[in-house]
């Protein structure tokens, strides 16, 4: 895996975690800081999300990968991880009810949610997941797996075209067959795309650029970010990213990024998954004993490292091999 990609990873797991300890915690009672983390925290979901466009793309490019063999292994890599957390939310919120903010069990919802079927949280906030604030971004990226499986049955030459029309038939016309399908017709899909694009340029040219130009491309970036409320726009928000993701990779070669950002990179999807009940318990254990929000905010960031550690290298890593071994398939990607 590139450097580079493990620190845009890193960085965007920790972004949406101060996003959501500003929302639970309100660390300074709506000062600069909240309005700040709580307005543009959540482009940490638009840079996975080019990310993931990119990574499936470098990672199928100029491979034999089969369909059956690609969603395989995204569902051993992305499943257990997320029935875990999905099952400790339903535990907690079933003996300590209201411990997770904006969540609600019910049986039948947490089917669903389990496999990933859109369907409106019984808390009454929309469509979101029981894992509210983290599972609603898998239900995309299980769909764009969906669509790039798909058009890995076409021809290489034209498989680009396929995933682009499928994404927009996604937004278009699949929400057409039933209520919940409209769930698909968000823009932020196409981030997806804009990961794509620069998958393609750089498998076909090899991003490089001088490092004054891409510090320019990467301010230019963030600059455009901040001119408009943060809103998952994929041209507000999902191109700057590409360009920010784009700038970064050029310098691959001359990245020299400590073991342990690359580190949180890898425990990123854990770390994703984990931090939501880890503020929560949080939030719960500081009005017990009279904490102050940074001082809990450092405890839960330990612990968020220290559980992503756990869940990446014994839950991701050791039910992700078990699986294959149990249904062997040839390799697509990890």
């Amino acid at each position: 895996m590139l450097t580079s990609i493990q620190l845009l990873r890193a960085m965007a797991a920790w972004v949406v975690i101060v996003h959501h300890f500003v929302q639970i915690f309100s660390p300074s009672s709506g000062g600069s800081f909240d309005r700040f983390f709580g307005g543009y925290g959540g482009i940490g979901v638009d840079v996975f999300f080019v990310i993931s466009g990119f990574v499936m793309y470098k990672s199928t490019h100029e491979r034999n990968v089969s369909p059956g063999s690609f969603i395989f292994n995204r569902l051993t890599r992305i499943v257990p991880a997320y029935w875990l957390y999905t099952c400790l939310t339903a535990a907690l919120l079933l003996t300590i009810p209201g411990l997770i903010p904006s969540t609600v069990f019910e049986p039948v919802f947490f089917l669903k949610s389990l496999f990933f079927i859109p369907e409106k949280n019984p808390s009454g906030i929309g469509a979101f997941p029981l894992v509210t604030t983290v599972g609603w971004t898998l239900n995309y990226e299980m769909a764009f797996y969906v669509v790039f499986t798909l058009a890995l049955c076409v021809w290489s030459d034209v498989r680009l075209a396929a995933i682009v029309i499928g994404m927009y038939l996604l937004q278009t016309e699949f929400p057409k067959i039933g209520v919940n399908a409209t769930y698909y017709a968000n823009t932020i899909c196409n981030d997806f795309v804009m990961g794509l694009i620069v998958g393609v340029i750089h498998c076909k040219h090899r991003l490089k650029m001088p490092l004054p130009a891409a510090l320019i491309l990467a301010i230019g970036s963030l600059w455009l970010i901040g001119k408009h409320p943060h809103s998952h726009d994929p041209y507000q928000v999902g191109l700057p990213c590409a360009i920010l993701m784009a700038a970064v990779l050029s310098q691959e070669s001359r990245l020299k990024i400590p073991a342990w950002i690359i580190n949180l990179g890898d425990w990123s999807y854990s770390t994703y998954l984990c931090h939501v009940i880890v503020l929560s318990i949080g939030h719960k254990l500081m009005a017990i004993f009279g904490l102050g929000p940074w001082i809990t905010f450092a405890a839960c960031s330990v612990t968020i490292a220290f559980v992503s550690w756990l869940s990446y290298n014994f839950v991701e890593i050791r039910a992700s091999t078990y699986l294959k071994k149990l249904v062997p398939m040839k390799r697509a990607v990890s």
